[in-house]
This record gives structure tokens, sequence and C-alpha cells, in this order.
């Protein structure tokens, strides 16, 4: 029990320092919790052993006092922080869009780690919280802001994925994109580079004609593999797709790494292709040792074939 009443005030404190939202009422358990153990030590132990709850209750005053200490000092710490942050990135916006019209319709792309200030630990992170990642912005800076709707955010995504060749992440000038008076803040760009990267392969398809089949059709070009299909379902693009890579005999190791016989490549649609004009195109990089074949297709819903081809590298 005594080991129980010296953590549980850790307990309740962490998830402050995690950066959570955690409403007032969530503490009222526990409060009602210790007053109901101090009421039944008071009238359970013995006239000798009283004093033993009042020290108890006082030792857990004392260690809640301390954790509340630590912790409030370096939320206080985060929080200047934070809204450092937001202004910089408002002076930011301003250079990039200087007459950008309120109200500014906002949106974070993911996460990325910052030590509290004077803090060893990196459990805190900027912009963590419901309140920090938009509000902040509302009530620390001198623009209105808004946020966007998922709707709008897959449509700009689309936009910067088409418009833009590069994108880091913040705290580099590449990641505050402003597009009329919609603003992305990307604090992790690796999944819009993925899509950036993806519609650069897809551009270099060479122009062919497509043939009207149930499956697609598959080409090799620039050490980039093809797939195209005309008439393209929602059911040609949630197959899963598997995808059998066989490198010529004999190829010698690269960089000390040995090159198996056999690679499995199997991928989904949304990871390497798009839909253009009631054509599905994907394309894949291949690897740079030599290819002697491939083996690729999809899956049906009972995890069956559905269509397959052997191609042969010329």
């Amino acid at each position: 029990v005594f080991i129980l009443m010296a953590l549980l005030p850790m307990l309740v404190h962490l998830p402050i320092l995690l950066g959570l939202n955690i409403p007032t009422r969530a503490h009222f358990s526990y409060g009602v919790l210790l007053s109901a153990l101090f009421i039944l030590q008071i009238y359970t132990v013995k006239p000798l052993f009283k004093i033993l709850p009042l020290l108890l209750s006082l030792a857990i005053i004392i260690v809640s006092i301390y954790y509340i200490a630590i912790f409030f000092d370096a939320c206080h710490r985060q929080t200047n922080a934070d809204i450092r942050r937001a202004n910089t990135i408002v002076e930011r916006i301003r250079e990039k869009s200087p007459a950008i019209e309120e109200p500014i319709y906002f949106h974070i792309v993911g996460q990325k780690k910052f030590n509290v200030e004077g803090w060893a630990m990196q459990w805190e992170q900027p912009f963590n919280s419901a309140w920090a990642n938009y509000s902040i912005f509302q009530h620390f800076t001198d623009l209105q802001f808004k946020g966007l709707s998922g709707s709008h955010v897959k449509v700009d995504m689309d936009y910067i994925a088409k418009h833009y060749s590069k994108i880091k992440a913040y705290p580099a000038k590449e990641s505050i994109i402003t597009h009329g008076n919609h603003v992305f803040l990307f604090l992790d760009a690796s999944t819009i580079m993925h899509r950036i990267q993806k519609r650069k392969l897809i551009n270099k398809m060479p122009q062919r004609k497509v043939l009207d089949t149930d499956k697609y059709d598959i080409f090799v070009d620039n050490n980039i593999l093809f797939y195209q299909k005309y008439h393209c379902t929602e059911v040609d693009k949630n197959r899963g797709f598997f995808l059998r890579i066989y490198p010529k005999k004999g190829t010698a190791p690269i960089k000390g790494k040995r090159i198996y016989p056999f690679q499995n490549w199997d991928f989904r649609f949304y990871l390497f292709g798009v839909k253009v004009d009631n054509t599905c195109k994907i394309a894949i990089p291949l690897p740079k040792y030599p290819i002697s074949r491939i083996y690729t297709g999809q899956f049906n819903r009972a995890n069956q074939i559905a269509w397959e081809v052997n191609y042969t590298i010329p």
C-alpha cells in the first residue's frame, strides 16, 4: 500500500508531462480514493498506529507538491518555447505572403521532437496537444487562424505534391507552404516528399497505348517498373499487388551486401500509384543490379491470384 501511494502522484501527473490534455474532473477520482483510504485507515487501525495515516497523507501531499513543481516548471518552459515558435512561424508566413488575407486556414502536418528547455528527457514535442496545435496560434499571435477541413487538406496536399519539388521539415524555410490563404506547416516532411517523388516517377512514364483488359499493362523503362490500366475501378486500386524480382544469376554483392536470388516487393496502390483521367498509373524504381525477370499481379478478396504477368527484362 505504501509503494502504491508513493507511485500514485507520479501516475497522476505523468500525462501532463507527456503533453496530454487531462480534464480536471479526472483528478476527482484520485482525490476521492485518497480520502476514502484515509478514512478507512482512521477507523480500522489501532489507536497506537493512528498517526500512520496522518504521516502517509502528509507524505503524499509533499510528493504531489514536488511533482507539480517540477512538471509545472517544465510545462511553463515548453509553453513559452511553443509561443516563440508560433510567432516565428507567423513572421515566416508574412515573408512568404505579405498580403495574405485573413482568416488564415492553417494545418500542421506530422510531429517532431524538441527537448523542453532545461529538461533532459525528449517526451515533450512542439505543438503536442490539441490546445497547442491551433489555439496557440489563435491566442498568442496577431493573425486570425482557423483550422482546415479534411476535404480541403486533401485538395491542398495534392496541389503541393504537384507544384513543389522539395519540402523540408520545420525549422527549415521550406517547411511552410502557402496556397492562397491556406497555410501548411510541415513538422515532418517524409509523407509529402514521398508523394512528390511518386509524381516525379509517374511523369517519367512514356506514352503508350493502354490496352482495355482486366489486368494492368506492365513495362520497364529507364530502370522504372510501370503499370497502366484504362477504365480503372476502385477494385483495381484496392487489391493488393504482389511483385517478385529475380536478379540475374551470379550478380555480385553491392557494397558488401549479398543479392538474394528472390526479392519480395509486395505493395499497395496508394504507395506508388495515382489515378489520372480514369487511368491508373504506378511507377516503382527498380534496384540498380541486373534483373532477369519480374513476376507480378494482384490478389482478389479471397487472397488468391486475380491476374499475373511474367515479364522478362529485355
